[in-house]
């Protein structure tokens, strides 16, 4: 595996969101170099259609 086959989500509001929808991050953690935090989740199928789902449900608001 590479980095491509995760994603780093800084996007509190988009990994709860994720997290909803029964899909577990593999780590919470702090970016060192800038200190931000970050939900690490495996990329799949199922998560793109999540991520597309909170992307629509944004522009609806």
């Amino acid at each position: 595996m590479n980095k491509n086959d995760f994603l780093f989500c800084y996007d509190k509001r988009l990994a709860d969101f994720i997290r909803l929808h029964n899909i577990e991050p593999i780590t919470i953690a702090k970016n060192p170099k800038t200190e931000a935090t970050f939900s690490m989740f495996v990329q799949s199928e199922c998560l793109s259609k999540i991520i597309q789902q909170f992307k629509a449900h944004k522009q609806g608001c």
